[in-house]
């Protein structure tokens, strides 16, 4: 595309602060600077309308699962560790370096999440299948096995995408948060 005259631009944002500077570069890139500043405003009331509804709640650990075997889960350098703190949700792994990588069932076990999404790269939505995590986990006493609700789907397009979906991952966390009252 460079040899075209083109220009090129490459995003490759680790956090959430990232991706509203990515959005506001490109406003000014396409001369609708305004735009994209009144969508950065909208994205930040988001994030405090969100902080607000959940101040009172207590902190939770979230196992994200990006992929079942081998398990993979986000690690320090990702924007998902800034979103989940949006609704109260910390992810058990957000100390070990690196954007993403792979941890053992017991090390899984070892961090106690109270929750467990699964999140899977590149896959379908139907096949999305919460059953694998307990039939992994059975053999544990994982804690989030004692209710089937605290396993649940998170669409990797609102999760494991760097854009403004990242709210709809956020809400979609906070909603089973609400469907189980913790």
């Amino acid at each position: 595309l460079q040899s075209t005259g083109l220009p090129v631009v490459i995003y490759d944002p680790e956090t959430w602060q990232d991706v509203l500077d990515n959005l506001l570069d490109l406003g000014d890139r396409l001369g609708i600077a305004d735009r994209a500043q009144a969508v950065v405003a909208d994205a930040e009331a988001s994030v405090e309308a969100l902080q607000a509804e959940t101040q009172a709640l207590p902190w939770l650990k979230l196992c994200v699962e990006w992929w079942p075997d081998p398990v993979i889960v986000p690690h320090s350098q990702t924007y998902v560790n800034h979103v989940l703190s949006w609704v109260k949700v910390e992810n058990p792994f957000s100390t070990l370096p690196g954007r993403s990588g792979k941890i053992s069932i017991d090390d899984v076990v070892a961090s106690d999440p109270d929750l467990y999404a699964i999140s899977w790269c590149g896959t379908k939505w139907e096949d999305y299948n919460t059953e694998s995590v307990f039939n992994r986990y059975s053999h544990t006493g994982a804690r989030f096995l004692n209710d089937k609700q605290r396993v649940f789907k998170l669409w990797e397009g609102v999760i494991g995408h760097p854009s403004l979906r990242l709210l709809d991952g956020a809400k979609r966390v906070l909603k089973q948060r609400r469907l189980l009252r913790i």
